[in-house]
């Protein structure tokens, strides 16, 4: 075989696998973004707080350092799809994925945080 064929042999290879490992990255990101909106949306603190929220998602992603919006967006994921993932999104992009379902942000009313430690429903206020 001619090194050029070789070469265009390798690339077409290459191209494959990071195609196919592209895709199964994509399906797994969705599905652990589905599986944190599912534990958030059915955790009895959800139901606890107030309609979207609010102040539970703001706690839990400061907590642990992660963004707000993310984490929203897992939350209507979720919603949208409790059952399954459809297939024509598995294979989308996560940006293509959040401009089907909007602006991961819910609309809610700023919670009261305490002085002292800056978390809204503080036990010691």
């Amino acid at each position: 075989m001619h090194e050029e064929e070789q070469l265009n042999h390798l690339a077409e290879e290459v191209d494959a696998i990071i195609s196919q490992n592209g895709q199964m990255l994509r399906e797994s990101v969705l599905i652990a973004k589905r599986e944190v909106g599912e534990a958030i949306y059915n955790s009895p603190l959800y139901k606890k707080y107030s309609k979207g929220a609010g102040g539970l998602v703001e706690q839990l992603a400061e907590k642990m350092g992660k963004s707000t919006s993310d984490l929203y967006f897992c939350v209507k994921f979720y919603k949208k799809f409790p059952d399954s993932i459809p297939d024509e999104l598995a294979s989308a992009p996560i940006h293509k994925v959040k401009l089907l379902l909007g602006s991961g942000d819910e609309p809610v009313a700023k919670q009261p945080q305490c002085r002292h430690c800056k978390i809204h429903h503080c036990p010691n206020e």
